[in-house]
C-alpha cells in the first residue's frame, strides 16, 4: 500500500494518511483531516492528539497513524510513549511514504528517526 505524508510547520513533524484516503468518497473528510495534519500544522496538539486517539481506535495498525501520534508525543515530552509507537511501527511491514516535499520516504526510516530524536530528547 501507498502512503502519502506531508510536512508540518516543523521540519520533524510528519503527517501521514493512508492509501485508502486517497481514494475516499465525497462525503468523507479529507485524509488530511482525518490523520491530524491541520491540528499539528497549527501547532494544536491536544486536538490532534485527539484526533488521532480516535484513529488509532479504527485504524490500530495503520503507519501513519502511529507516527503522527508519535509525533505528538513528542512534542509533548513524553518521549517513552513515542518511542514505544515508533516500535510499533518497526513490528509492521515497511511501506513508502512520500513527505510533504514530495520525497519518498520508508516508514522504517521514518520511526527509526523518530527513535533517534525521542533518544536524544531522554538525554537531556
Amino acid at each position: 500500500m501507498f502512503k502519502i505524508a506531508a510536512l508540518g510547520l516543523s521540519s520533524a513533524a510528519l503527517i501521514a494518511t493512508s492509501g485508502a484516503a486517497l481514494a475516499q468518497r465525497p462525503f468523507e473528510q479529507p485524509a488530511d483531516a482525518r490523520y491530524g495534519y491541520a491540528q499539528i500544522s497549527a501547532n494544536k496538539l491536544s486536538a490532534a492528539e485527539t484526533q488521532l486517539d480516535a484513529r488509532r481506535a479504527a485504524e490500530p495498525r495503520e503507519p501513519s497513524v502511529l507516527l503522527n501520534l508519535a509525533f505528538v508525543y513528542a512534542k509533548t515530552t513524553r518521549t517513552a510513549e513515542a518511542s514505544a509507537l515508533y516500535r510499533d511501527v518497526l513490528a509492521l511491514p515497511n511501506v513508502q511514504m512520500e513527505l510533504g516535499n514530495g520525497k519518498p520516504a520508508w516508514s522504517h526510516d521514518l520511526a527509526k528517526a523518530g527513535l533517534g530524536r525521542s533518544a536524544l530528547m531522554a538525554s537531556r
